[in-house]
């Protein structure tokens, strides 16, 4: 379902009309039940959902990289792994913390994440086209009225769990907390069974589980 659709839906179970939800509340509450599937799915699920790679070109005398790219709309959650590049091969960098830099021999190779920066050992002393690689977990592109079906980074058939997400915001804002508590709950349940269903998945093909989607029909 694209954006539109899962607002039309959620309209349509609850009742009301675009005038008493407009659009632009409904993308407020949305987002919010989007941020609460992907960070669930982030944090509890042992699977590597929303990973990416980016690269960026070292700087000579500087050590610290922006983790986020605003202009391309991409937003590090965390990062999994770091890479110096060695010619044309990546070699894998060790992680410490910024605690431990002190106790470092001078000239030994790691990295340490702090705030929205990647901090980087030894300092570039060359400008090197795509030296440093990272494989990350990105935050997922905030939604909006125009976004498609491609554009919400969740299995396709959790999309419907959006629409159950937005139905508490709608019966809270009608000032009905029965049909809201219930809306939660109902919310809260299938998105446990969203859990489960995915950490079935595995990297062997040969062994891997499909979801049970039956209580979706």
């Amino acid at each position: 379902m694209t954006i539109a659709e899962i607002i039309a839906r959620a309209r349509r179970l609850c009742y009301v009309s675009s005038a008493q939800y407009p659009d632009a509340t409904a993308i407020e509450d949305i987002n919010i039940v989007y941020k609460d599937l992907t960070n669930t799915i982030t944090n509890e699920v042992n699977e590597n959902f929303f990973f990416d790679i980016i690269k960026a070109d070292t700087v000579i005398g500087q050590n610290e990289y922006t983790l986020d790219d605003p202009t391309n709309s991409i937003y590090v959650n965390k990062i999994k792994s770091l890479y110096y590049k060695d010619w044309d091969k990546y070699r894998k960098i060790t992680q410490y913390s910024k605690a431990d830099f002190d106790a470092l021999p001078e000239g030994a190779e790691w990295y340490y994440v702090a705030d929205k920066s990647v901090f980087i050992s030894p300092t570039p002393t060359e400008e090197i086209l795509e030296g440093v690689k990272l494989d990350v977990i990105l935050k997922p592109n905030t939604l909006t009225i125009a976004s498609g079906e491609d554009e919400i980074e969740l299995e396709p058939e959790y999309h419907n769990l959006l629409v159950e997400g937005i139905k508490q915001y709608i019966y809270q804002s009608r000032g009905l907390i029965n049909e809201k508590n219930d809306a939660r709950g109902e919310y809260e349940m299938k998105k446990n069974e969203m859990v489960g269903q995915l950490t079935d998945r595995t990297s062997d093909a040969s062994v891997g589980l499909l979801p049970d989607l039956s209580y979706y029909w």
